[in-house]
């Protein structure tokens, strides 16, 4: 097995990149469902991409 380079967790580093993902698909398909979103939906969605996990 391959040396984690000091990560106590890696299992957790793979969870945040797969819920990155996640997020980031269900933007584009809100984003494609309804194309004409408000302002203040773009910045809710902007806001759960970036805010802290």
């Amino acid at each position: 097995m391959a040396d984690p380079g000091g990560v106590i967790q890696p299992n957790r580093i793979r969870q945040v990149h797969l819920d990155f993902v996640m997020m980031g698909l269900i933007s584009v398909a809100v984003g494609l469902a309804v194309p004409d979103l408000p302002d203040l939906a773009i910045a809710l969605v902007w806001a759960a991409i970036v805010g802290p996990g």
